[in-house]
């Protein structure tokens, strides 16, 4: 039975979807939320000179909660306002779910 008509059949202890079918489902899922606002502070930088990516935390100071954020070293660069940890910040993105990880 492939993934497709797994999925479309309704999910029970006796038919439960594989997890590729749930990480397409997840996907999807945000994928339909589309570009958003989102308001924290960094608590959490890692741009290393001669790389591609960057990584940073944003979290809730209002309760423990994060979210991992993923960008160009040259989006931090290039800010009007200098990207340091501990900042408040508001950032505009789309959020990504990498299947292949489980991560956000």
């Amino acid at each position: 039975m492939t993934a497709a008509q797994s999925a479309a059949r309704p999910n029970s202890p006796e038919n439960p979807w594989p997890v590729r079918t749930v990480s397409q489902k997840v996907a999807g899922w945000i994928d339909r939320l589309g570009t958003i606002w989102v308001e924290g502070q960094v608590t959490q930088i890692n741009a290393r000179p001669g790389t591609r990516t960057a990584f940073l935390t944003l979290r809730d100071a209002s309760v423990d909660m994060s979210l991992p954020v993923t960008c160009s070293p040259q989006l931090l660069q290039d800010s009007p306002v200098p990207g340091t940890e501990c900042r408040r910040v508001i950032m505009f993105g789309k959020l990504t779910y990498w299947a292949g990880r489980g991560t956000l």
